[in-house]
């Protein structure tokens, strides 16, 4: 990655701002569902995460959807959102 940094200064900013991207998606849904998975198998928590995602990525959308219908910012912070953490 220093290498790309330093002979192709674009195309690494292109990569890191992918990977800043991830760790915020990842970030915003545990601020949304918690930090913790309820199950104690290895199995059954890799089934919870996948559950996590599927269930998360309508919720945005909805809220999105519905952001443009009364007019207001497409998204809010999680505070103003009425979500307790």
């Amino acid at each position: 990655m220093i290498r790309l940094w330093k002979d192709k200064r674009g195309l690494f900013d292109d990569e890191y701002h992918r990977r800043s991207i991830v760790e915020s998606v990842i970030n915003t849904e545990k601020q949304r569902l918690g930090y913790k998975l309820s199950s104690k198998r290895d199995d059954l928590q890799n089934k919870e995460l996948r559950l996590r995602v599927i269930y998360y990525d309508p919720l945005v959308l909805n809220k999105v959807k519905a952001s443009f219908l009364l007019g207001e910012p497409p998204l809010y912070p999680v505070e103003k959102a009425g979500v307790k953490i």
